[in-house]
């Protein structure tokens, strides 16, 4: 039998002052969250890549007070354009690129009058995000639920 990957949670904060959510799992991510109270874990992430999986990355930007966590190429690229100031930080973790038995879509989402992008794959987590006028761009990969 096949041990089971070693994961660690993922976990959504929020700082109200920049109407900021960051979505994190590394132990430095989440000791450099200053201003943010941690709201929820929405999924949980592999901590080494294995077979089939993409870098979690996190990026800020500090002309919008914005970080985002990052998977895809097409986000990767969008965030290079328009002017964009955005810098990589981090590697959080890893996640799968298709699904996989006891994984759920980590998905991004953008809200445009906050400036905000945010990663999210509970339930929870996306009707919070909807509700908030939260739009899903992208899926950015599969974590386990």
């Amino acid at each position: 039998m096949q041990d089971a990957p070693e994961t660690r949670d993922l976990i959504i904060h929020w700082n109200e002052e920049r109407t900021d959510n960051f979505t994190c799992a590394h132990e430095e991510s989440i000791a450099s969250a200053e201003g943010y109270t941690p709201v929820r874990r929405t999924g949980a992430i592999l901590v080494a890549e294995a077979d089939g999986t993409k870098p979690l990355k996190t990026f800020w930007s500090d002309g919008r007070q914005d970080n985002i966590g990052v998977v895809t190429d097409e986000t990767t690229e969008s965030l290079a354009g328009d002017g964009l100031d955005y810098a990589e930080v981090r590697t959080e973790g890893y996640v799968y690129t298709e699904q996989k038995e006891g994984t759920i879509a980590l998905k991004l989402f953008f809200n445009g009058d906050r400036n905000d992008n945010m990663l999210c794959a509970d339930d929870e987590s996306i009707k919070s995000a909807e509700e908030a006028g939260y739009t899903e761009v992208r899926t950015e990969g599969y974590v386990f639920a």
